[in-house]
Order: C-alpha cells, then structure tokens, then sequence
C-alpha cells in the first residue's frame, strides 16, 4: 500500500530558486503516509507542523503548475483516493454480511433516493427561494430553476426555451392548486 501514490523524484526538488521550501521530500513522504492511514491532505501537513498559509502556498504553486508541487500534489491525492478506496471496499464486503452497512452505503451513494429524511429536508430548507422573472435569469439559474427532476436535457436547451418551459410549469401547478382547491370544497 505505501507505493501506491509516488513522490517526484530527488532531482526535482534541487532546482528550486529562490529561498528553500519546508515541502522536502521527507516532509511529502510525512504528509503521504497519513493520508494513506486517513488523515486528510490538509490535517497530516498541519500534524506535521506546516502552517495552513504555508500548506496554501504550496497548493497554489501545484495550481500554478510549478514543480515539485504538482506532482507532490498529485501523489497525496493518490493516496487519499487510495485510502477511500480501501474503506468502500471495507464497507462493501459488510453488506454482504449486515444489510445496514448497505443501507448506510445506499443513504450516502443516493441520497436523493435513501437519504435521512432530515437530512434531505434541511438540505432543501437551506435552498434560498429566488422570485425574479424568468427573463432575468441566467442560463445556470434557468437550468437550476427547473432542477434535475425532468427527463428534459435542460442543458441544451436555449433561455427562451427554459424561460417557456419554467412559465407552462408555473401555469400548470396554478391550475392543478386550483383544481385541487375546488376537488377540496366538494
């Protein structure tokens, strides 16, 4: 397991200008044996003593596409894709012995179809009602607006065509309030 995520070479943290980084290649192989056991990227440089302002600046020197950073990077994420595999394989032999581990496996794989009910209902509490027009949406906000539950490939379609299909929606949840009000009275 310790050679699944490999470091840059020697040679590539040598060339480095300018003042001398903290991130050694003793320090990269600290920081990837704790992922490799489960901390996260960011916790194993902190129990490692390295700054989050330090721990930033490397990170955005991987982004910026600077050596030895982005493959240092790079192997810390293969080793944290590494432990996450083993823990899915973990949790996916128990299912085979305990139906919980499925259904817990199920409530955070699909959480649309078997999440906690709570869970699923604070989620929606947190999303912010927006009442602007159709027009004065964006593309995103149109496709947002009309959300993942239709068949419909929203994504291709034009802001007209959205703007038609969130305002027939609209009209057509009105008169299906109204008829229900109606079904209601009688």
């Amino acid at each position: 397991m310790a050679n699944a995520a490999y470091l840059p070479e020697p040679r590539a943290w040598e060339y480095l200008p300018g003042r001398p980084t903290g991130l050694t290649p003793a320090m990269a192989e600290g920081i990837r044996e704790l992922v490799l056991r489960g901390a996260s990227i960011r916790r194993a440089a902190a129990a490692l003593g390295v700054a989050s302002t330090t721990f930033e600046r490397w990170r955005e020197r991987a982004r910026q596409g600077r050596e030895p950073y982005v493959s240092t990077f790079e192997a810390f994420e293969i080793a944290e894709a590494v432990f996450l595999a083993g823990i899915e394989q973990t949790v996916a032999a128990a299912v085979q012995e305990d139906w919980r581990a499925g259904a817990w496996l199920l409530s955070k794989r699909c959480r649309e179809d078997y999440g906690d009910a709570k869970e699923i209902q604070a989620r929606e509490a947190k999303r912010v009602r927006d009442d602007r027009p159709p027009e004065q949406l964006t593309h995103e906000e149109l496709v947002a607006r009309i959300g993942e539950g239709t068949s419909l490939d929203v994504q291709a379609m034009t802001n007209g065509e959205l703007r038609v299909f969130i305002q027939a929606r609209a009209e057509m949840r009105t008169a299906l309030g109204a008829r229900q009000a109606n079904d209601d009275d009688e």
